[in-house]
């Protein structure tokens, strides 16, 4: 189940739901919360392991983030967050802007916090790792602070000095004067800054709005929508480290003071207003089935699991009846609960998408939450996984060696788990080149996850159909003038990427397409493509080194994939994407006019560019169906024997 938590983990702080190929520099766990079968392993169905990242221990500080932002930030995102920086003329793809009032009210710090740990890859922007912890939540201070204008600020902090301190008080921890008489205990915005990063600034907008049950009332009926707005802005900044000025002109004591005389609680509002409850009942409902017969499975233990933010509120078990169904009902739910209903089959565990308890749950809890699972049987047929890229990086670490870093997105294109032949063997094994030495992965290590094989290493973990993994290793080879370098092709692989500086190397290979230079943080980058590799083959590449350079980004040796390896690697595949999403984008363009004697080839690739400008969203979806149809019906008609 340790794969189940950490998915938990991942939703739980409230993940953009970005592409799964931006979460590929991370991994946690919390096993600890949920004991497995035995001998079971976990599906995680279509999410990545997720990040170790921690709310904030301290109030960030906006003052601090503002140094950090303009440096690493602004070059893209703009001074002022518009979106607008030098550099994001550069990028393929619209730099989001920040300052946007819309983008910042429905903005949830912690997602924020995790764009900035790991990057965002479909985006094109590179994770911030070699900064603390606390450097991370300041810049992301300061990044929420970018929508937070002096004049909204300075409305805000009137409407809290008159409607609020008088029970959370003055600054937000809590101690106004009619707190100990609500029969419940306040936030401290300020010792617990984590309450408020966990919200959105439409959550905390909705939550003065509507009220907060069983002690604060809705102020839906008393203040205006902008001044809800004002005042949720000015909580918002109440958990930051400078709840008295802001980094955006507001001098230093400026804002209103505290009001010493509030008006009573008891004559907040002069309208009742509804407000949510606090606790609910509501039914979880599901169907377990088996997707690979087709058929439902009755009489199986499911288990529902609850979730507080990290912590197990509650687990509950029960069986499936003779139509495979299952019901739990008066399942306690509140606001930011998670939801999840898990399955042991085969000593495989299954589980359904994780639910989120939002406010409008609170209102309708006479329509039951459907948390269905599907469990799939097992293979051991490796020939199910297909690769949608590899990409691979060439590091020139000195005169004698050459580190070579392989990226492959792969999944299981078949309708059953992929698992080992043999117990505590490899899943699916991966060949490398004679002589590779120091061998590194991104989440584990020999002896682990990953076990040595005659040439190479295997993967134990399972491979379950539907998602999209990721396996990104590095290796070390020893290093001369010229290179003959034969990479394995451990699946059958739609495209490959392949990157090397261009300063003192030539790189070439006998299925290398040119695709031009970049520059990237001062290197310049070659780029190269190749595509439909086969399972079994190798790719060949001859490397000739004209000098040697130290100008990699700070590699260092250590278990795992080391950060600056994965930086490096972030920023890397951003190039190699752009550059084959902008060949592949003229070529889609350019093949309606090819007639009957144009290449398979050239409509598997136009197909492949035309699958990953739908998933950037760059195309609609109607265009894509339909052009995705041509194409294929094109493809076929050129198989068709000539009569």
């Amino acid at each position: 189940m340790k794969a189940l938590m950490s998915r938990y983990h991942y939703m739980a702080l409230g993940i953009l739901l970005g592409g799964w190929l931006a979460l590929f520099l991370v991994g946690c766990s919390l096993a600890a919360d949920v004991t497995p079968p035995p001998d079971a392993q976990s599906f995680v169905a279509a999410q990545p392991t997720p990040t170790g990242e921690a709310l904030p221990l301290v109030p960030p500080d906006p003052r601090q983030g503002e140094a950090i932002y303009r440096e690493k930030c602004a070059p893209c995102h703009g001074e002022q967050g518009m979106g607008d920086g030098p550099q994001a003329a550069q990028l393929p793809v619209a730099v989001p802007a920040l300052a946007d009032l819309q983008r910042a009210r429905e903005a949830n710090p912690v997602a924020w916090y995790r764009v900035v740990t790991q990057g965002n890859i479909e985006r094109y922007m590179p994770g911030f790792r070699s900064l603390s912890d606390r450097q991370r939540w300041d810049v992301v201070a300061y990044a929420l602070s970018l929508s937070l204008s002096e004049v909204v600020l300075q409305r805000g902090a009137e409407i809290y000095a008159q409607e609020c301190q008088v029970c959370h008080g003055p600054g937000g921890q809590g101690d106004g004067p009619q707190a100990a008489s609500l029969g419940v205990t306040l936030s401290n915005w300020r010792s617990e800054p984590g309450v408020l990063a966990e919200r959105s600034l439409h959550e905390i907008y909705t939550a003065i709005q509507m009220g907060v049950a069983p002690a604060m009332p809705g102020f839906a009926q008393r203040l205006s929508d902008e001044d809800l707005w004002a005042v949720a802005g000015y909580v918002r900044w109440l958990s930051f480290a400078v709840p008295s000025a802001t980094t955006r002109g507001i001098e230093e004591g400026s804002l209103p003071a505290a009001i010493t005389t509030p008006e009573p609680a008891s004559q907040v509002t002069s309208t009742p207003v509804t407000s949510l409850p606090a606790i609910a009942l509501a039914t979880v409902t599901g169907q377990v089935s088996n997707a690979t017969l087709g058929k439902t499975l009755a009489d199986v233990e499911v288990r529902l699991l609850a979730f507080d933010g990290m912590t197990t509120a509650f687990e509950r078990t029960t069986r499936t009846d003779v139509q495979g169904r299952f019901a739990f009902t008066e399942v306690e739910i509140q606001p930011g609960r998670i939801l999840l209903v898990t399955v042991s089959y085969q000593n495989l565990s299954f589980e359904s998408q994780a639910y989120h308890v939002q406010n409008q749950d609170m209102a309708s809890t006479d329509q039951p939450i459907d948390l269905s699972v599907a469990v799939y049987e097992t293979t051991t047929d490796v020939s199910v996984l297909r690769a949608e890229r590899m990409h691979v990086f060439l590091d020139v670490l000195s005169n004698e060696r050459l580190q070579v870093v392989e990226l492959l997105l792969y999944s299981n294109a078949s309708d059953r788990v992929l698992v080992a032949s043999e117990t505590n063997g490899p899943v699916f094994s991966v060949a490398l080149p004679a002589g590779a030495e120091n061998l590194q992965f991104q989440d584990g290590m020999l002896g682990g996850r990953y076990v040595a094989t005659g040439n190479g290493f295997g993967d134990t973990e399972p491979v379950y159909p539907g998602m999209s993994y990721q396996l990104l290793f590095a290796y070390e080879l020893p290093m001369t003038r010229q290179v003959s370098l034969s990479i394995p092709v451990p699946m059958p692989v739609e495209a490959a990427v392949i990157m090397a500086p261009q300063e003192g190397i030539n790189l070439s290979g006998p299925r290398l397409q040119a695709m031009g230079t970049r520059q990237v943080q001062g290197m310049t980058l070659q780029v190269f493509t190749a595509s439909a590799l086969e399972a079994g083959s190798t790719l060949d590449l001859t490397l000739g080194v004209r000098q040697a350079f130290p100008w990699r980004i700070n590699l260092n040796t250590g278990s795992g994939l080391i950060l600056g390896l994965a930086v490096f690697v972030v920023v890397g595949l951003g190039v190699g994407m752009w550059y084959w999403r902008q060949t592949r984008f003229q070529r889609v363009v350019e093949s309606s006019s090819v007639g009957e004697s144009e290449d398979p080839a050239a409509i598997l690739d136009a197909i492949i560019a035309l699958d990953d400008l739908y998933r950037a969203g760059e195309l609609p979806e109607e265009a894509y169906r339909t052009r995705r149809e041509e194409l294929k019906a094109r493809l076929r008609n050129l198989k068709q024997p000539k009569v």
